[in-house]
């Protein structure tokens, strides 16, 4: 196990059985070179650690942590929803948050972050990218590339930061690795207000969330956590819609993976189709990459990944893959390699 499940763990098993990981961590850790997706989830642990009533090397490091995230998620929310209403005025929209809200208005817990990822539809993408702009959004870093209709082909996010140091992560598809029409309408009709008394900013229904969280597989373990949350928090969930989902995105072997490891290492509910090995089901041709591979590999290992994910991007695009357009992908993706 890495040391990044055992953080995990700490935050979801129960107190006994969390105590143990979260010494295991403890015992690995530095904080002063905590891998990114580790220091992502510092704030839930922070939480949890009130909950269990154990001490660390660092309270007080782990608690500015925690101050910081709340805090630039709080602002991102109320930062939201006033882009959202200015969009609406302007005829572009509807604006998504990437949270989960139940139906009913009750509120799940989730994880602080630095940059809520905002859902902007595609079509309107460009003319939102612009409006933003002239509030002052800019994009970090900056991309000469950025407008260009290849960008928005390629590429399914942007983060942006405003001048008074607030970020978003702008997206325009809700799953990165299947930016196809059919998936995204399925994605909107599983919205709904982010609050009661505004209707113009939405937010996601847990199942939506669940599927987009998991759809990622175990390679991004705050998106492991943010589905978590939804399976602790026991709200229904519709697994048939998570399966058609899968096999239609063509995600059912990342979405094995991650709800195998949700279930086993974190014990939290997941139904037994999904407890299993997680190898594709024969019905489907998905590929066995669903992430571009690390640095660490060599050129031409990951020249080949990056190919199996340009042609699963064409088939959600509804594209031919050809090698001028592999040459043109490479461009626009060369720097998410």
């Amino acid at each position: 196990m890495t040391a990044t499940e055992f953080l995990l763990q700490a935050i979801f098993l129960d107190p006994e059985q969390a105590r143990t990981a979260l010494d295991t961590w403890l015992a690995v850790t530095d904080l002063d070179v905590l891998p990114f997706d580790q220091f992502e989830l510092l704030p839930l642990l922070v939480t949890r650690l009130e909950t269990l009533g154990v001490e660390t090397p660092w309270p007080g490091r782990l608690r500015g942590v925690y101050r910081k995230a709340w805090y630039a998620h709080q602002l991102g929310l109320q930062s939201a929803r006033d882009l959202a209403q200015d969009l609406a005025s302007a005829g572009i929209g509807p604006s998504v948050l990437k949270l989960a809200r139940p139906p009913g208005g009750e509120r799940l817990t989730e994880r602080p972050r630095l940059a809520l990822p905002f859902v902007v539809p595609v079509v309107h993408i460009q003319a939102a990218l612009r409006r933003l702009g002239e509030l002052g959004w800019r994009p970090k870093p900056d991309d000469e590339r950025i407008g260009s209709a290849a960008y928005f082909t390629w590429r399914s996010s942007l983060r942006l930061k405003s001048a008074s140091g607030q970020q978003i992560l702008l997206r325009w598809h809700f799953l990165e690795d299947w930016p196809g029409d059919a998936v995204d309408r399925a994605f909107l009709q599983r919205t709904l207000a982010l609050e009661a008394d505004d209707p113009v900013l939405l937010a996601m229904d847990p199942t939506a969330m669940l599927a987009a969280a998991t759809s990622m597989g175990i390679t991004y373990p705050p998106a492991l956590a943010d589905a978590g949350l939804i399976l602790q928090s026991g709200v229904t969930v519709d697994w048939e819609w998570i399966e058609w989902l899968a096999r239609t995105a063509q995600v059912e072997r990342p979405f094995a993976a991650a709800l195998k490891f949700l279930g086993c290492s974190l014990c939290l509910p997941v139904p037994s189709r999904w407890m299993t090995d997680p190898g594709t089901p024969k019905t489907s041709q998905a590929p066995e990459v669903n992430r571009i591979a690390p640095a660490s590999l060599s050129r031409p290992a990951r020249l080949q990944r990056h190919w199996q994910r340009f042609r699963r991007l064409s088939q959600a695009l509804g594209m031919l893959p050809s090698p001028l357009r592999f040459l043109e992908y490479l461009q626009y993706r060369i720097q998410a390699a």
